[in-house]
């Protein structure tokens, strides 16, 4: 994500993800950033990565998510059906 700064590119990130909420980061808390966020839906990754194969869109989707517990290792990426 290439940002003009760091509040661009967390808009970016949001643009594409959609909004951080409870169901997509558990042990997410907005706390003391003093930022908000209008609740958005994340963007078919299909369409950002057009001719991308699907198990390249599935990798990238799985690399690209907010709770870093649901996030692929480095390891279980290289192990996706991608690299096959």
């Amino acid at each position: 994500f290439a940002g003009d700064n760091e509040i661009h590119m967390i808009n970016l990130i949001v643009d594409l993800l959609g909004s951080p909420n409870a169901e997509n980061w558990p042990d997410f808390s907005l706390g003391g950033l003093g930022m908000t966020f209008l609740p958005s839906d994340p963007q078919d990754l299909s369409k950002e990565l057009p001719g991308a194969p699907k198990e390249g869109v599935e990798l990238c989707s799985m690399l690209m998510c907010y709770g870093p517990t649901r996030r692929l290792s480095a390891t279980q990426a290289l192990e996706h059906a991608y690299f096959s």
